[in-house]
């Protein structure tokens, strides 16, 4: 025996199927009304990038057409970006000991001095917002200390701090005392936007008054960039060329 329907559209073929229930359902030819605007702005940034030490560097470099990239040398056979001053932290300023600095993961030092200044751009002193309900929202896909401590065999137990991600978020939530949601946001090239598009609903629902969004990758492992280069989402001339019909990527 054969039983074949007819419809034109979602509802009529929930009706037979659930009856009275179908209103549970969200109905998908629905019309989608967006929200009404809002008062949620961006009101402070910071960052550091290849040959850029803040985003008016970067800004600047990029008007001028400088290539950020350098060529492959004896430190690495890959074309790399480096960022200026990425070993340098003042651990004592945020209250951490120089043992458990060097254990850190390098993303979440760069984190905490960035933070800083971005909550100075937007024209507050960090001191002014000490347990207030501000959440911490962190997109970023992998560790690479995580690798190297793992490849390492080390049992030292401050090693921990510089392998679980979460910390990276974590550490400025307990460090400048907010209250708010704290955590990191993994869908690998979209984490950052993602983790702002987190930040935003959580503010809508009431869960934090504001919050810090960041991103943030370094390439530290030679071994993690070759299986990048051999996977063919890195330019083998060290070059995007983004949306650019001469561009190697797919």
């Amino acid at each position: 025996m054969e039983l074949g329907y007819s419809i034109e559209n979602v509802e009529q073929l929930l009706t037979p199927l659930l009856g009275d229930r179908k209103e549970i359902f969200i109905m998908l030819n629905s019309e989608i009304i967006p929200e009404k605007p809002d008062d949620i702005v961006i009101t402070g940034i910071s960052g550091c990038f290849p040959k850029s030490n803040s985003v008016l560097e970067l800004e600047q470099n990029l008007k001028d057409r400088l290539d950020l990239i350098d060529e492959p040398n004896k430190d690495s056979s890959f074309f790399i970006g480096r960022i200026p001053n990425k070993n340098k932290f003042d651990a004592s300023y945020f209250g951490i000991t120089p043992d458990y600095a060097d254990a850190m993961d390098p993303m979440a030092r760069i984190l905490l001095e960035k933070t800083y200044e971005a909550i100075f751009d937007s024209g507050y002193n960090p001191d002014s917002l000490k347990g207030k309900k501000i959440g911490v929202f962190i997109g970023v896909y992998l560790s690479e200390c995580e690798v190297a401590y793992f490849s390492s065999g080390t049992s030292e137990g401050l090693a921990i701090t510089g392998i679980v991600r979460s910390f990276l978020a974590n550490r400025i939530s307990y460090n400048f005392d907010f209250h708010g949601p704290s955590f990191c946001v993994d869908t690998a090239c979209s984490s950052g936007m993602h983790a702002l598009h987190l930040a935003y609903r959580a503010i809508k629902n009431g869960d934090c008054e504001s919050a810090i969004v960041g991103g943030c990758n370094l390439c530290l492992n030679n071994a993690v960039t070759a299986m990048m280069m051999k996977l063919g989402v890195l330019s083998v001339e060290g070059k995007s060329r983004i949306l650019d019909e001469r561009s190697e990527l797919d």
